[in-house]
């Protein structure tokens, strides 16, 4: 069963050792990540891989009762499990399998993983669009064609990948 924790921002490692450690059992972790790319002011392109959820985690448990992951509720390094999570395992399971479907082969979401979601209004997050704003008007198989928030059309390939997030 997957159950998704809220992690504090740093303790990310010392919260995956303590619930191994208290439930003594192996414990599956999954947070899918993204490679954020940003151009600095001297030209160069620094990148970042980051946690898509921000400082939820994703944590599988092959035999696991609910009073024992109740008692793991005060260990270091986590803020809160959701025990509302425990009800939609059809849903986490099928997200998780969203995500790993957009992986790429390090192992960081792709922007396909953004269009499955049938939403039109993004803003770029990286590339030379970086903070501007379109619209999508039509997507192919290798392609998306856009609109950008002063009307002018741009096609943008599925290859180029880049990020966008909803607006």
């Amino acid at each position: 069963m997957w159950v998704i924790a809220k992690v504090k921002k740093k303790n990310l490692e010392i919260f995956k050792k303590e619930l191994q450690e208290k439930l003594k059992s192996k414990v599956v972790f999954y947070f899918p990540k993204v490679l954020i790319k940003k151009k600095t002011l001297n030209g160069s392109i620094k990148t970042k891989i980051t946690n898509l959820l921000g400082t939820y985690v994703f944590c599988h448990f092959q035999n696991l009762e609910t009073k024992k992951l109740y008692d793991c509720k005060f260990i270091r390094g986590l803020d809160y499990f959701l025990f509302e999570s425990l009800k939609n395992q059809k849903s986490l399971y099928s997200f998780i399998n969203l995500c790993k479907m957009n992986e790429n082969n390090d192992g960081s979401i792709t922007s396909e993983f953004f269009i499955n979601f049938n939403l039109k209004k993004f803003k770029f997050i990286n590339g030379p669009f970086t903070n501007n704003f379109f619209e999508i008007v039509k997507i192919y198989k290798k392609k998306i064609i856009a609109e950008l928030s002063n009307k002018t059309k741009i096609v943008i390939s599925k290859k180029d990948n880049y990020l966008f997030e909803s607006i």
